[in-house]
C-alpha cells in the first residue's frame, strides 16, 4: 500500500512458487515421522524454538509505538492511574473511542508495574505460548494420534503472525487467549467436568477485552 492506500499488485516470482511447491512436499514427506515422535514432547520442542525466536524478537525490536491505539491507550491508562480524566472529554481519544475502556482498565494495573514495553512484549509472548498449548490441548481432546497433534505444534510454530503479534500492544492477543481458553473449558463442561466457572471468566475477559471487534 502506498500512502494514498491504493493497492499496488506484483506478481509472484518463480522463486515464491518453488519455495512453496518445496515446502508442501517437504510438509507432506515429514508426516511419517511426524507420526513417531511423541506428541508431548514435540510441543515442549516446538514451544521452546517459539520462546527462543519470540524472546530474540523482543530482545532486537524497538520500544517506540508510533501514534496509534497501542500508544493512546497506554499513555491513557497512565493518565488514569494519576488521576488524568480529561481523555473522556469528548473530543479526546475515549470521546471518540468509548468501547476502548475495557482493554485500558485491563492495561491499568500492568503499567503500575512497569512503563516498559518490553515487558509488554514479554507478556504478549507469554500469551502466545498459552494460546500455542491450549490450541493442542483443545486437539487433544478429540485425537490421540500423534501426527495430528505434532502438526497442530508444528503449524503453530510455523505461523508468522503469531510471532509478530508479540510486537502489538492491544486486546487482540490477551482477548484470543481468554477466547481459547473459554473453548477449552466449554468442551470439558460437556464432558462433564466442573469447569463452568472457568469457562465463564474467561468467555467474560475475552468479551470485554476484544469487545473493540
Amino acid at each position: 500500500m502506498d500512502t494514498n492506500e491504493i493497492p499496488i499488485i506484483s506478481e509472484n516470482s518463480f522463486f515464491q512458487f518453488t519455495f512453496f511447491v518445496l515446502a508442501g512436499l517437504i510438509f507432506i514427506g515429514i508426516q511419517p515421522i511426524l507420526d513417531k515422535i511423541n506428541s508431548q514432547s514435540f510441543l515442549i520442542f516446538m514451544l521452546f524454538l517459539f520462546l527462543i525466536m519470540g524472546l530474540c524478537l523482543v530482545y532486537c525490536s524497538s520500544t517506540s509505538l508510533r501514534q496509534s491505539d497501542p500508544k493512546n491507550c497506554l499513555e491513557i491508562a497512565q493518565h488514569l492511574n494519576t488521576g488524568d480524566y480529561s481523555d473522556f472529554k469528548k473530543e479526546n481519544y475515549l470521546g471518540w473511542y468509548p468501547y476502548q475502556i475495557y482493554w485500558i482498565t485491563y492495561l491499568r494495573p500492568l503499567v503500575v508495574v512497569t512503563n516498559n514495553i518490553k515487558f509488554l512484549y514479554v507478556l504478549n509472548l507469554a500469551y502466545e505460548c498459552i494460546i500455542f498449548v491450549t490450541f493442542y490441548k483443545i486437539t487433544a481432546l478429540f485425537t490421540s494420534k500423534n501426527a495430528i497433534l505434532n502438526n497442530v505444534s508444528l503449524l503453530s510454530m510455523l505461523f508468522l503472525p503469531n510471532l509478530f503479534n508479540i510486537l502489538f500492544i492491544c486486546g487482540n492477543i490477551p482477548g484470543y487467549m481468554f477466547f481459547l481458553l473459554s473453548v477449552y473449558f466449554l468442551i470439558k463442561v460437556l464432558q462433564g467436568e466442573k469447569r463452568i466457572f472457568l469457562m465463564a471468566v474467561t468467555l467474560i475477559m475475552a468479551y470485554f477485552i476484544k469487545i473493540i471487534t
